[in-house]
C-alpha cells in the first residue's frame, strides 16, 4: 500500500491480522528506506522494539499510548527523515 503513495510517515502495529508487523517493516524498508515508521504494540515485548529499531523503525511505542504523545512521535520521525 506504501509504493506510489508516498506518505510522510507510517504508524505500524507489531500484530498484523495477515503479516508479521517486523516482515512488514522490512518489506517498506526495502521499496522506501528513508520512510519514517514508528511501530506499536500492545505487547510489551523489549525484543520486537529492539528488532524494530535494527530493522529502520523511527521509534517504537507501547499501546495505549495518548494521541498527543503520539503525534509528537511522529513530528520527530518526519524531521528526522528529512534531515
Amino acid at each position: 500500500m506504501v509504493e506510489g503513495r508516498w506518505p510522510d510517515v507510517v504508524v505500524l502495529d507489531v500484530m498484523l491480522p495477515d503479516m508479521d508487523g517486523l516482515a512488514c517493516l522490512r518489506a517498506m524498508k526495502r521499496s522506501s528506506p528513508r520512510l519514517p515508521v514508528v511501530m506499536l504494540t500492545a505487547h510489551a515485548s523489549l525484543q520486537a522494539g529492539l528488532s524494530g529499531i535494527e530493522q529502520g523503525a523511527s521509534d517504537y511505542c507501547l499501546k495505549p499510548i495518548e494521541l498527543d504523545a503520539l503525534v509528537e512521535k511522529l513530528r520527530i520521525a518526519v524531521e528526522d527523515a528529512r534531515g
